[in-house]
């Protein structure tokens, strides 16, 4: 698991440094896919102008992640990966009959891989299919409610899809109730145990490590020093160790079933107040012929992990529209997870594909 500078894991990371913190709040569970943002965000940019594809510009910089053929080092080679391995990433854009796109965007669409479809987004059978496609790109891990408003231009969609096993599984007879410590007590969890090689960074107190999956991609996980450990040093610490870096040994390791599943029903705002101001109204004229386009993007994940190994999903929707955005909060979700830690699952081209919080043994999904 190295990263290769590529523009894909370069513009994960930019995502992921610039959103994580807002995203992640420290006394919730949490999970987001940086690399599933990131590749819509990368299709938005070339269907905007003016001030909008100069932020994102900023955000993204320079390159094209759609210009390698496996950008984010998931596809299954004959080479490695297992029988049970499967990942995929996908791109399409549902467009309106009254939408003007410029022949370059849809150029790029088609260079990109991206599927376009002209349809009449007021059909509710339009957002069904919407659905229908997040739903099949992701395994049926997710399936929202996709409702699309009548004055919907465009509908943009991203989604990505990991499952791995372990290089070394671990013995489900190893597995131990113990006492985990959430913030609020104690309470008693399964625990997976076993002997492994990992790559470990002891640094100011908080433990990071590095455990291998089937594919040559990688678990991290960072156990901060205490309560006031902030995801952007879990950050730092999980690009270090794509990096390559950390010292290898046999560890001893305790590590709690989890799952979390994590909706944000606004990220237009969260990129706002994170410096992209027309993140809320942007300038989208080469994708749908107008200028000034109020958009609401939501972005939904789930992780998981056991002794087999992880699977996790995410989808990434844009909606555009000629008048107010829709208003569609998904409702929320029972999750269950078992530590306080982050946990990032990096594909091998050290794309970070999904980050979680892991804070609390079981609390309701709050919507940000």
């Amino acid at each position: 698991m190295t990263n290769e500078a590529n523009p894909a894991s370069l513009q994960a990371w930019s995502v992921a440094n610039t959103l994580s913190e807002k995203v992640l709040a420290q006394d919730k569970n949490g999970v987001w896919s940086p690399a599933c943002v990131a590749s819509l965000l990368t299709i938005v940019r070339k269907g905007a102008s003016g001030a909008t594809r100069r932020e994102l510009d900023m955000l993204l910089g320079g390159g094209d992640m759609f210009g390698e053929r496996d950008p984010f080092g998931i596809e299954r080679e004959r080479n490695w990966g297992y029988d049970g391995y499967d990942a995929s990433s996908a791109t399409a854009a549902w467009l309106s009959k009254s939408a003007n796109p410029s022949e370059a965007f849809l150029h790029e669409c088609d260079r990109c891989g991206v599927h376009v479809s002209i349809d009449d987004l007021a059909d509710p059978c339009v957002g069904q299919r919407v659905t229908d496609w997040i739903a099949e790109q992701t395994h049926g891990l997710l399936s929202p409610g996709i409702e699309l408003s009548p004055v919907a231009l465009a509908c943009l969609v991203s989604a990505l899809y990991m499952k791995d096993a372990w290089a070394d599984p671990f013995d489900g007879e190893s597995t131990k109730v113990e006492n985990f410590h959430a913030k609020d007590g104690d309470i008693q969890t399964a625990f997976m145990h076993g002997k492994r090689d990992c790559a470990v960074i002891v640094e100011n107190g908080s433990v990071a490590f590095s455990l291998p999956l089937s594919s040559d991609a990688g678990m991290c996980f960072v156990l901060p020093s205490g309560e006031d450990g902030h995801v952007d040093d879990a950050l730092g610490l999980f690009e270090r160790l794509s990096q390559g870096e950390g010292e290898w040994g046999p560890v001893d390791l305790g590590i709690p079933r989890f799952e979390c599943e994590s909706t944000l029903s606004d990220v237009c705002s969260l990129l706002k107040a994170a410096g992209i101001s027309a993140a809320t109204a942007m300038e989208l004229a080469p994708m749908v012929g107008v200028e000034g386009t109020p958009t609401q993007i939501v972005h939904g994940a789930k992780f998981a992990v056991d002794e087999n190994g992880v699977e996790a999903g995410a989808y990434t929707a844009m909606v555009a529209v000629a008048g107010l955005p829709p208003e569609n909060p998904p409702e929320p979700r029972k999750i269950t997870l078992d530590r306080p830690f982050y946990a990032a699952l990096m594909s091998r081209a050290g794309v970070p594909l999904f980050v979680a919080n892991a804070a609390l043994p079981s609390v309701d999904v709050q919507e940000r």
